[in-house]
């Protein structure tokens, strides 16, 4: 198959399947064939050497549902971005992507844990104080100053805990996208597929 005959059968697939930004695919493909062409190479091999047209647009959709996950960032689209690129690489990448997925569920679970955790003694301590100011107070043991310092102390720990929950949030979010940076990257060098963000 030719250049053109290539090019035009790009054409009517990515028209088949609704492909918003067929122009921008078109001319990057006829650029790169075009470029090595010119570079010396067989215009037949450039061709054979990108696959059927079925694999460019399998490895399009990849890397728009890596693209989707990247720029909303949720369970689902997440799932759907990790199974696409899992289904480029074979099983040697699997297994230790199972392995990381399972610890990464568990640091997860646990992190939960700790938050749960956290908040249960956080309420537990600031409804403590005022059964402990009432008893002082009908007892005539309370120190005043004890109390206020107590009581400010828990005030500033409840702000502190709120703040690290709102960066660890933004932490997570930004490693998310980092990851699906890098999946976008490797799934790029992988099958030679440019997508213009």
């Amino acid at each position: 198959m030719n250049k053109k005959e290539f090019l035009k059968e790009l054409s009517t697939k990515l028209k088949e399947n609704n492909y918003n930004d067929r122009d921008n695919l078109i001319n990057y493909y006829d650029e790169l064939i075009s470029d090595a062409k010119e570079s010396g190479k067989n215009e037949k091999k450039v061709i054979s050497e990108l696959g059927s047209i079925d694999e460019i647009l399998n490895d399009i959709d990849i890397i728009d549902k890596i693209e989707i996950a990247k720029k909303k960032t949720t369970l689902s689209n997440s799932t759907k971005a990790i199974i696409a690129v899992l289904s480029i690489f074979s099983l040697p990448l699997l297994i230790p992507l199972i392995i990381t997925g399972i610890i990464f569920l568990i640091a997860a679970a646990t992190f939960i844990l700790s938050i749960i955790i956290t908040i249960g003694a956080l309420f537990f301590s600031a409804t403590l104080i005022p059964f402990v100011f009432i008893w002082q107070v009908a007892t005539g043991t309370l120190p005043w100053p004890s109390f206020i310092f107590a009581f400010g102390i828990s005030l500033i720990l409840i702000g502190l805990f709120y703040e690290l929950i709102k960066v660890t949030l933004k932490g997570c979010k930004y490693l998310a996208k980092s990851f699906f940076n890098c999946l976008t990257t490797v799934v790029k060098k992988k099958r030679g597929v440019k997508r213009d963000e």
